[in-house]
């Protein structure tokens, strides 16, 4: 990690969907045949979330395989 952080993992990811309702994904469910492939491509934000990124571009450089160095301070 830039920060200075270490021994970080990611345990699951929550993305909340409506007021009441979520989905919760974890690592072996990225990996697994039963969930389809997901192409970056294929992964759409909407104009607003892309507005609050503070780098604009972020997501054509991901899509581009540009390198992006993460920040030492958020």
């Amino acid at each position: 990690m830039q920060n200075g952080e270490r021994e970080v993992k990611l345990h699951s990811i929550i993305v909340h969907e409506t007021d009441t309702g979520y989905a919760q994904g974890f690592k072996e469910d990225a990996h697994s045949e039963l969930m389809g492939s997901i192409k970056l491509e294929d992964i759409v934000f909407s104009a607003q979330v892309q507005s609050e990124w503070s780098d604009s571009a972020l997501w054509d450089k991901l899509l581009n395989r540009i390198h992006v160095k993460n920040p030492k301070k958020v």
